[in-house]
């Protein structure tokens, strides 16, 4: 991982948005919009208009945080990709990342092509096994709802993803894992109090995943809090807990 959290975050961000152009950058905001069924702006994809500066940042924290930038070859699998900025910026740095989200999603099919990346398609559901290819350095998911679709998943559910990611993982491999709070699809997960749930699901699992938190002074700037890292080694902690 890399040690130089005083990075200058944005102007490395300042770098790609420049690279790629802001104005290119906004106009794949715009037709998102415009190509969007229904014409719903509050569906379309956010990433490429208002703060595209923030967002990019958010996935370049990560990236720099996971040592990307001096790293040799990583191969990585980016779960729940959204937008796609953080597979871009790992392939901008010489890594081999894959993303996996729904397909034809026309919010934000146009800014994939702009990117130029591909999704795998969404491979992640409760009680079961992905059909992956080969192993993986890195398994990753930012700003996802990942152990709340359908609903809340329970510890059982979470050990059941965890055991099948550890297939995955190449020896020394890890999970980074930030997750959003509450669920889209599960009304009575969504309606609870926030000292009733956690950022995985049932309120249990915070004191799970605890240990495996990334505390705020060992950040880059940009990066989500309630984010845990977990090393394949330590996922046999967590199954056996």
């Amino acid at each position: 991982m890399n040690k130089n959290l005083d990075i200058n975050i944005n102007k490395e961000v300042e770098k790609i948005i420049a690279e790629l152009g802001e104005k290119n950058i906004r106009a794949i905001g715009k037709l998102e919009f415009e190509n969007y069924e229904g014409g719903d702006e509050s569906k379309s994809n956010r990433y490429f208009k208002g703060n595209i500066l923030r967002w990019i940042q958010e996935k370049l924290s990560v990236a720099l945080w996971l040592g990307l930038d001096t790293a040799p070859k990583k191969r990585i699998l980016d779960l729940g990709t959204g937008a796609g900025w953080f597979v871009y910026v790992a392939r901008k740095l010489g890594h081999e990342c894959y993303g996996t989200d729904i397909l034809d999603r026309p919010e934000y099919d146009a800014g994939y092509n702009f990117l130029g990346i591909d999704i795998l398609g969404e491979l992640t559901y409760p009680m079961q096994k992905m059909n992956l290819d080969g192993k993986f350095d890195y398994i990753t998911t930012m700003r996802s709802f990942l152990g709340q679709r359908p609903q809340a998943w329970s510890k059982e559910e979470w050990k059941f993803f965890l055991e099948d990611m550890n297939e995955h993982l190449n020896e020394g491999g890890a999970l980074y894992l930030a997750c959003n709070s509450g669920s889209k699809l599960d009304k009575r997960y969504r309606n609870l109090p926030d000292d009733q749930k956690s950022f995985w699901g049932d309120l249990e699992l915070k004191d799970w995943f605890n240990p495996y938190l990334i505390k705020k002074s060992n950040q880059i700037r940009g990066m989500k809090p309630n984010t845990v890292y977990i090393t394949k080694e330590q996922i046999q902690e967590l199954l056996e807990s």
